[in-house]
């Protein structure tokens, strides 16, 4: 099985919790929302310290589909901005080709809102096929599809996750065991 960079966690894991917890305590042990993230092979230790332009339609396959949690590491200052990026120091790390070492910015809002900043990375941002401007941040919707780099990645809130959950099967379809496969919607 590929081996995934920290803070992601297989759907298949997250759809056997589901199982196994009714709505309310699922939702209280994963209260954050979340990115479903391909699994593709993270770039090298060698790899991850210049960022590459890409050439536009690359196509990677996927061996299945991870999430990881769109929430602050503990201890970090500033708990209202989630870094995303290349660089393991970030809150969430996306070791991935054509992701900046701090590829863009999750801000959480009073209202409990989020929203998504580009921050002039080499590749830019994409929310829904339109890409971000740089240092401006957008209102997220549940099921927004964000692409940095190579990833095209989807964006669910907890409630969100719960009802994608719903329909996630367990074993991909050729039965290649427990990779997490079936299809973002």
């Amino acid at each position: 099985m590929l081996e995934l960079p920290p803070g992601l966690r297989p759907l298949a894991e997250y759809a056997r919790d589901r199982e196994s917890m009714t709505r309310e305590q699922f939702l209280a042990v994963h209260p954050t929302p979340v990115l479903i993230v391909p699994m593709i092979p993270p770039l090298q230790d060698a790899e991850r310290f210049s960022t590459r332009k890409l050439v536009v339609g690359g196509g990677v396959q996927p061996a299945g589909w991870a999430a990881v949690k769109v929430r602050k590491r503990a201890g970090d200052a500033f708990p209202n901005f989630i870094w995303v990026g290349r660089e393991v120091k970030c809150d969430i790390a996306l070791p991935y080709e054509g992701v900046s070492k701090l590829h863009a910015q999750f801000i959480l809002k009073p209202d409990g809102e989020v929203d998504l900043l580009d921050t002039s990375s080499a590749n830019g941002t994409a929310l829904d096929g339109k890409r971000l401007e740089d240092n401006a941040p957008v209102r997220m919707r549940d099921g927004a599809k964000i692409q940095m780099g190579v990833l095209e990645m989807t964006y669910r809130t907890a409630e969100g996750f719960w009802e994608e959950l719903a329909s996630w099967p367990r074993t991909p379809p050729g039965g290649r065991g427990e990779g997490g496969g079936g299809s973002v919607r």
